[in-house]
Formats: structure tokens, C-alpha cells, sequence
């Protein structure tokens, strides 16, 4: 037996116990030691115990996906109450609601064009933090402009800025986030950072929708105090109407003469609801640009 091959090491290890056995050794105490304990010498030296598992992940990777995880809470949970305040509160269609959130889409395509050219000079720290506050910009924007009367238009520039933050930090978020991670762990990272920023976008959707609705049934029952002849029970069943519906039953109210005072108390309130979402969302994303101040310590300048 060649003892600079372990192969043959295994198999003779395997042929000493099963010779032990057809010879009609009871127990294991005749073994040598090292094949007792079914492991070789060189494994148990130096602590004299069996050496500790490695770590899964690079520690760098757990580190910094919580700041991927922050930027997702207020990235996308504005697009839950948006589409539904363009439909419920301007009574817009679905397709004419898909029109009126194009800009981020545009913003979001000519924030590609050059954001490239805007990493080269600058590097991918600084365009992240770049498209963070242009969201931050964005989103805050939109609670300022949002209203029952606002009209289209008035949401076109403060989506485009929105949709240039979300294609500059989005692009960039995953490679400064992974700048320092080996190769070997690159694999690991990846998919974790992933799935962080899949998981703060679910929670992100979660918060600011219990937020909305949260807001709107409070807002409604407020107004419709303010309004006679209105017994509570009803009153009661119109914000559980309204809230249950995601804001459709604010149509069928607007449709009769006898409930459009109803309708836009409604309208209102799911506004300012849509209002304070947004607040919340601009919250989160200023958390999130603060988290990325320490996400190029450590790291190279270009990536």
C-alpha cells in the first residue's frame, strides 16, 4: 500500500474492519484507534476535537445585505398604491393608469444610457447613492403633487426623476454590494443579496400598504362625520366598502347624485392616504441612502 495514495488508504482501512469482523472480533477495541474512530491521524491534530464547519457565506455578504434589503422597503411599494390611486381617484383605466406610470419607464431606460458612462468617471458607490436620492427626490415628490384633483401631467416629471433613480441604483446596488466578496463566494452572495432585496420588497409592499389602507379608513370615517344624515352603521359600512375594494367602490359611489358627497370624501381620503404612503416610502429610501455611505469602505474605487 502506497501511503502517499488515499484511496488505497480507504480501502484498507474498510478490508482491517471487515477481516475484523468475519474473524469474530466482538466490539472495536482490537482496531487501531484512528480506524476505531473512523478518521485518520493528520485530521486530529493540533486541538485534539474535529475541526469546525466553515462558515457558508463570506462575512462581507451578510454585512451589507441589509442595505439592499432598507433601499428595497421603499423602492416598489409606491407602484401598489400608485396604479390604484391613478384608477379609484382620477378614474383612469387600466390602460390609460399603464400611460400614466410610463415616465418611470422612460427614466428608468435613459438612466441605462448613461448611467455606464456615469460609473466609469465617478464610480459605482457614487451612482448608487446618485439614483438612491433621485428616488428619495421622486417618491417624495409624489406625495407632494398627489391629489383628487391633480391632474396627469403634474406626476410626469416626479415619476421620470423617480424611474432615473431606480435604473442608476438598481443597475450598480448589486455589484458594489458584492465588490469585496471572493469569487469562490460570489455564488453565495449573489443569491443571498437577491433574495434580501426580494424580502425587503414583499415587507416594503406589506408596510405601506397597511399604511394606505390603515390611513384611508381613518380618514374616511373622519369625513364622514362631517357629513349629515349619515347613520354610523353606514358610515361604517361605506369605509369597510371602500377599503375592502381597494378604492373601487369609490365609482359606484360617484355615480349616483344622492352619494357623490360620499364619493369625494373618498376620494380625498384614499389621496391623502396615497399621500402619506408615499412619505413613508421616502422614509425608507433615506434610510437606505444612509446605509450606502459605508457600502465603498473596504472596497476598491472602480468595480
Amino acid at each position: 500500500m502506497d501511503p502517499d495514495r488515499p484511496g488505497e488508504h480507504r480501502r484498507a482501512r474498510l478490508e482491517v474492519a471487515g477481516l475484523a469482523r468475519l474473524g469474530g472480533i466482538r466490539g472495536r477495541s482490537h482496531l487501531p484507534a484512528r480506524l476505531r474512530r473512523g478518521r485518520t491521524a493528520p485530521e486530529r491534530r493540533g486541538t485534539g476535537r474535529a475541526a469546525r464547519p466553515r462558515a457558508l457565506l463570506h462575512p462581507l455578504v451578510p454585512q451589507r445585505q441589509h442595505r439592499a434589503a432598507i433601499v428595497s422597503l421603499g423602492e416598489f411599494g409606491l407602484l401598489f398604491a400608485l396604479p390604484l390611486w391613478f384608477e379609484n381617484v382620477r378614474g383612469y383605466s387600466a390602460f390609460e393608469t399603464g400611460v400614466a406610470l410610463l415616465p418611470l419607464a422612460i427614466g428608468s431606460f435613459a438612466a441605462s444610457g448613461f448611467g455606464a458612462q456615469l460609473t466609469r468617471k465617478k464610480g459605482p458607490v457614487f451612482t448608487v447613492r446618485l439614483g438612491i436620492a433621485l428616488e428619495l427626490a421622486g417618491v417624495a415628490g409624489i406625495g407632494v403633487v398627489v391629489g383628487p384633483g391633480t391632474a396627469w401631467w403634474a406626476t410626469v416629471p416626479v415619476l421620470f426623476v423617480y424611474g432615473l433613480g431606480v435604473g442608476l441604483a438598481t443597475a450598480q446596488l448589486t455589484g458594489v454590494v458584492l465588490a469585496d466578496v471572493p469569487v469562490t463566494s460570489s455564488g453565495q452572495g449573489s443569491g443571498t443579496q437577491s433574495t434580501s432585496r426580494q424580502v425587503g420588497s414583499a415587507f416594503g409592499i406589506a408596510i405601506l400598504g397597511t399604511v394606505l389602507f390603515s390611513t384611508l379608513g381613518a380618514q374616511l370615517t373622519r369625513k364622514l362625520a362631517g357629513i349629515p344624515g349619515i347613520p354610523a352603521g353606514q358610515r361604517a359600512a361605506i369605509v369597510t366598502a371602500v377599503k375592502q375594494s381597494g378604492g373601487a367602490a369609490i365609482s359606484h359611489l360617484a355615480a349616483s347624485p344622492r352619494t357623490a358627497a360620499v364619493a369625494a370624501a373618498a376620494k380625498d381620503a384614499f389621496s391623502q392616504a396615497t399621500r402619506l404612503t408615499a412619505f413613508c416610502a421616502a422614509f425608507f429610501l433615506a434610510l437606505g441612502l444612509l446605509a450606502s455611505l459605508s457600502l465603498g469602505r473596504g472596497s476598491t474605487g472602480d468595480s
